[in-house]
């Protein structure tokens, strides 16, 4: 039977897991462990994505990352090549060392990403390695909960903490929170499950529906054409303004977002980049 094409998007984030070959060890030791991330965070500068999450398990890898950009399936295959590489070097093996594809889907809001994160910071928890998330050693968890960002961390943090609180520590707390709570059954890697953190974990910013964001557009829409003394710049100007605002208020999509405001998806992507800088 074919393969089912995978899912892509140009600027996506996405749920990323790699099994090794039969369920086997991809990590030999600490030595590997430490080999894949210097690996990962080379990558992540090389494709300039974004990892906002990752654990490391015996037998396996969970990702969340956004790939600005770029064919997920370019990154993973050179992270794939690179550690493969040197495992069988070290180890003096052959043959295949990850079972197949990588597994990736489209990780389509705010509410979603945060409960993708959920998921893989739970790992080792559900795996019976460790008590509490924050007592294992290769999961981005812990820098999630350090009181300053560590020092060339590949790791964008301040993504998800950011809709939950203003200031770091009130969410950290939430976040702590959020990953006490139990977990919705379905898991939310390579389903169409799309979760809500609402009823959940208070967040401090209220999201606009779908049908919210359709009459916040029309309106200022309405009032940059109506505006348009201050030429194409001006109207550049308020056209970004009104994208940074639904990224920030409403759980929607880049593609959503454009569709809504007459702009391409790669271009509200590189508006809203601009702003984050």
């Amino acid at each position: 039977m074919p393969r089912c094409a995978r899912k892509k998007g140009e600027y996506e984030m996405y749920h990323v897991m790699q099994r090794g070959n039969e369920k086997k060890s991809i990590f030999y030791d600490d030595e590997d462990l430490k080999r894949y991330l210097e690996i990962l965070q080379k990558n992540q500068e090389k494709y300039e994505s974004k990892i906002y999450a990752y654990c490391l398990m015996d037998n396996h890898v969970n990702l969340l990352i956004a790939t600005n950009g770029s064919d997920i399936s370019q990154v993973m295959k050179s992270i794939n090549v690179s550690y493969v590489m040197y495992i069988n070097r070290k180890h003096v093996r052959c043959g295949h060392l990850f079972q197949d594809r990588f597994r990736s889907e489209i990780v389509t809001n705010d509410a979603y990403a945060l409960q993708v994160s959920k998921y893989i910071h739970l790992n080792p928890v559900k795996a019976g390695l460790v008590a509490s998330p924050e007592k294992y050693q290769w999961s981005s968890y812990t820098e999630y909960m350090e009181e300053s960002q560590v020092s060339g961390s590949m790791v964008d943090r301040s993504f998800l903490l950011g809709f939950l609180a203003n200031d770091i520590s009130s969410a950290q707390k939430r976040y702590r929170e959020y990953i006490g709570l139990p977990e919705p059954q379905q898991p939310p890697c390579h389903t169409d499950y799309r979760g809500t953190i609402s009823s959940e974990v208070e967040v401090e910013r209220k999201k606009m529906s779908l049908e919210e964001c359709r009459a916040f557009v029309a309106k200022h829409i309405q009032q940059i054409h109506h505006e348009q003394t201050g030429g194409r710049g001006k109207e550049n100007v308020e056209r970004n303004r009104l994208v940074k605002e639904l990224r920030c208020n409403s759980n929607l999509s880049l593609k959503e977002i454009g569709k809504l405001v007459e702009l391409s998806e790669s271009r509200v992507s590189r508006i809203i980049k601009a702003a984050e800088k």
